[in-house]
């Protein structure tokens, strides 16, 4: 079973992670950019030349999805559905990012490889979106737990950990006519007088 594909559980696991890597994604690009050019003139220029013009858009965007991705990852944790491992959400993670940041500094570049491959805020920003798998997934890891371990307290806190008993001793009541056995006779009631 591939990494992307597979069963319906496996798709909504990776629909469940593409707003996280959204936002993965746009911080890789801002850290490959800062990195590739540090002078905040010299990267002002590339960038515009670039065609980043959308890119505070994107930011948005990228703000949305991940807090919708977290509201979901803490749904699915809550249902016992959130326990990935550190190395398998990197992968999925790195899967979804950098297919997605290269095409999209393709399509700056008018779907040019060789100018987008020859620009060093594009191979830096390869690294990083690989760097950033790792640390979201990281951070994904310690959310998923966190999670785990409120809903543990939230649940011991909601039920008792033992039932209050109360203990009364049997009584055992006799049926039918030996009921009546034992029992004193008394007088029928008198008359009032009138």
């Amino acid at each position: 079973m591939s990494v992307l594909g597979g069963s319906s559980r496996q798709t909504a696991h990776t629909r469940s992670f593409a707003g996280l890597a959204t936002g993965a994604l746009v911080i890789g690009h801002l850290l490959g950019y800062l990195i590739a050019f540090p002078n905040g003139a010299e990267r002002h220029e590339h960038l515009a030349a670039a065609g980043h013009g959308y890119f505070n858009s994107l930011g948005l965007l990228a703000l949305a999805a991940t807090g919708i991705s977290l509201i979901a990852l803490g749904a699915r944790t809550l249902r016992g559905e959130g326990g990935a491992s550190l190395v398998r959400t990197a992968l999925l993670l790195a899967c979804l990012q950098v297919p997605s940041f290269l095409l999209l500094e393709v399509v700056e570049r008018h779907m040019d490889l060789a100018v987008t491959l020859a620009d060093p805020g594009v191979l830096v920003g390869l690294l990083m979106q690989i760097l950033m798998a790792a640390v979201i997934a990281a951070l994904v890891c310690v959310f998923v737990r966190t999670v785990q371990l409120v809903a543990g307290l939230w649940r011991s806190r909601r039920t008792p950990s033992q039932p209050t008993r109360t203990y009364a001793p049997e009584i055992l009541l006799r049926n039918g006519p030996d009921l009546l056995v034992g029992a004193r006779r008394r007088a029928p009631p008198a008359q009032l007088p009138s």
